[in-house]
């Protein structure tokens, strides 16, 4: 749906190797949710594959929890 020209963000923690993983969902016990921990060279081949190109990456430490969080600026 995104326009040609168009712009979107993705954000998300990056992961030092690539895994699935299937998590309980809160207090409903009966749910579970799916997490995929993608890697940054991972995560660049998604976008270019799907006929995106990144104009910026941006990598930020999280000093609380020691995470590093990717944002992509990504265009059609």
């Amino acid at each position: 749906w995104l326009k040609k020209g168009g712009f979107f963000i993705l954000d998300t923690v990056r992961y030092d190797e690539s895994k699935e993983i299937f998590l309980p969902s809160g207090n409903n016990k009966n749910v579970t949710k799916f997490r995929k921990q993608y890697t940054q060279d991972e995560l660049e081949e998604l976008i270019y594959s799907s006929g995106f190109k990144i104009d910026d990456i941006s990598l930020n430490l999280d000093e609380s929890n020691s995470k590093v969080w990717m944002r992509f600026a990504c265009q059609k």
